[in-house]
């Protein structure tokens, strides 16, 4: 009788060892969790301004549309104190001058910019005589 020989290569096992999976699920968890939270505290929540719309048209078009809708909304010939009222409703600060008003509104914008919104409503006789939207952005 012929002995067979026993095979001494090396054992074939599982491709991981136990756990792996778990701690792998667990450890992918966590970082889920410290990335969700971080996306959390970093979210700007705060509501955009009635200006937004205006803004995002741009430095030309933006004032132009602005302008368009107070003189549709409050045309030459009338009180002034609405518009006025109206304007310091979307934020801006007003102020008279001598045959005008001048009203003004300053954010901030992305990283280091500044954006402004600048409307000078003119008077003739108490009465509005026109308006004129100015936006300005700059980097401080």
């Amino acid at each position: 009788m012929a002995r067979q020989e026993e095979d001494t290569g090396p054992v074939r096992g599982p491709l991981m060892q136990r756990g792996t999976l778990s701690r792998g699920a667990i450890a992918g968890g966590i970082v889920l969790l410290l990335l969700g939270g971080l996306a959390w505290m970093r979210a700007d929540d705060r509501p955009d301004s009635p200006l937004d719309h205006y803004r995002r048209m741009g430095l030309t078009a933006g004032p132009l549309a602005l302008q368009r809708d107070l003189l549709a909304e409050f045309p030459p010939g009338t009180d002034p104190s609405p518009v006025v009222r109206r304007l310091e409703g979307l934020g801006f600060t007003c102020r008279p001058a001598e045959a005008r008003w001048s009203c003004l509104r300053v954010e901030r914008g992305e990283g280091r910019s500044v954006w402004q919104a600048e409307v000078a409503l003119g008077l003739k006789d108490g009465a509005l005589d026109g308006l004129e939207a100015r936006f300005a952005e700059e980097i401080r």
